[in-house]
């Protein structure tokens, strides 16, 4: 017959913990193995350049970027789907300084989005601002869709003034129901209604 010793406390924490440790151990992603290089007709200054390139890094969700200032480009490494959407949101976000929406581009969503083709509940979009004059109001108006909208991958563009995101439908409708609203020249968030 054999007898049973009872499994020492020390030891018995150890088996727990490495259990709890495997469980929570998070499986990492292939690395991505497409690359694209886009171009910026506009010729930004290096800050705008910058600004492009973090926009399309929080939107793609792609942490392989580099950037050339004095060829206007941005390297991209990433997904397929991340690729695409770096290209098209590159093309959006591509406008001279000094530059304002038509009243078309402020007031159709539709066109200023991007459905991701692997996630039918995700879709980038990109809104115009017209009235935001400093960027303290645009810090405010990111902070109000960070919190109000629980949208976190977004990011803006100073000159010209843009905010780019990334959500599910339901958080893009409220975005761009706030936007409107939020777009002021005084950078009162308070007064309209």
């Amino acid at each position: 017959m054999t007898s049973r010793r009872p499994i020492p406390r020390t030891s018995a924490a150890l088996i727990l913990f490495a259990g709890i440790a495997d469980a929570q151990t998070a499986v990492t992603p292939p690395l991505p193995t497409q690359s694209t290089v886009v171009r910026l007709t506009n010729a930004p200054s290096d800050r705008a350049l910058k600004e492009v390139a973090t926009l399309l890094r929080t939107v793609t969700g792609s942490p392989y970027l580099s950037s050339n200032i004095a060829q206007s480009t941005i390297a991209i490494t990433g997904t397929p789907e991340q690729l695409a959407l770096a290209e098209w949101l590159s093309k959006v976000v591509d406008k001279p300084a000094g530059w304002r929406p038509s009243d078309s581009e402020y007031g159709n969503p539709t066109a200023r989005e991007y459905k991701l083709p692997s996630a039918p509940d995700e879709l980038a979009g990109v809104f115009y601002l017209r009235e935001t004059a400093t960027p303290q109001a645009m810090q405010e108006i990111l902070t109000v869709l960070r919190t109000v909208a629980d949208v976190q991958k977004l990011f803006f563009r100073s000159e010209p003034k843009m905010i780019a995101y990334r959500a599910d439908p339901s958080q893009a409708n409220l975005i761009e129901w706030l936007l409107p609203k939020l777009d002021s020249p005084s950078g009162d968030l308070s007064h309209k209604s």
